[in-house]
């Protein structure tokens, strides 16, 4: 069995765009699978560090198996530009935290098929080592509908767009020793109707 190292890493300045490459390829010296969420600066924090993050960001991709990027400029235009900045701050991390434990629990839970390491690293080598990701979840009596709806207007999927452009798409459903056949379909219709036609 390996281990799974969770990186979360602001990229532009110097302690996460230099630590993380070096945390990345020192956890897959000790044959873990490294997946890394790199969090771009802010469209006014100018060119210099954007390059610089744009630079740390190919480093990050070589050294982890999977990089989720999340631009801050992107969060931030969904708590809206009237919101306070402490609250803008708190509603970020507020979704972070919900994308990182939605990651973690769909690697460490048992679902319907089981996601593998295996699986989460093919998928990023077909994304040049970039991911997005998106998490649902819900109960009652329109759980699936629900969770499915909420996975894909995900802030980290810009409420579904980025999915239109997705190449592969690995969906995995946790908790389902209850779950009917037919909510199974109901969530890969929808899953499938948000994707780009061939």
């Amino acid at each position: 069995e390996r281990d799974l190292v969770l990186l979360i890493a602001g990229l532009g300045a110097g302690t996460g765009t230099g630590a993380a490459p070096v945390l990345a390829r020192a956890a897959h010296e000790r044959n873990a699978l490294v997946l890394a969420l790199a969090i771009l600066p802010f469209d006014f924090e100018g060119a210099g560090i954007r390059r610089r993050a744009e630079e740390g960001l190919v480093e990050l991709c070589d050294a982890a198996d999977a990089v989720i990027v999340v631009p801050n400029q992107r969060l931030f235009g969904l708590v809206g530009a009237a919101t306070p900045v402490d609250q803008a701050f708190i509603r970020v991390d507020e979704i972070l935290a919900q994308s990182v434990t939605g990651l973690w629990r769909a690697v460490v839970h048992r679902g319907l098929m089981n996601l593998t390491f295996a699986d989460l690293r093919a998928v990023s080598q077909q994304g040049q080592g970039m991911m997005v990701f998106g998490y649902g979840q819900a109960d009652g009596a329109d759980r699936a509908q629900q969770a499915v709806q909420a996975a894909l207007r995900s802030p980290l999927l810009e409420n579904g767009e980025l999915l239109a452009h997705a190449g592969t798409v690995l969906v995995n459903i946790v908790g389902v020793s209850e779950a009917t056949f037919g909510e199974i379909e109901q969530i890969m219709t929808a899953v499938t109707a948000a994707l780009p036609n061939e």
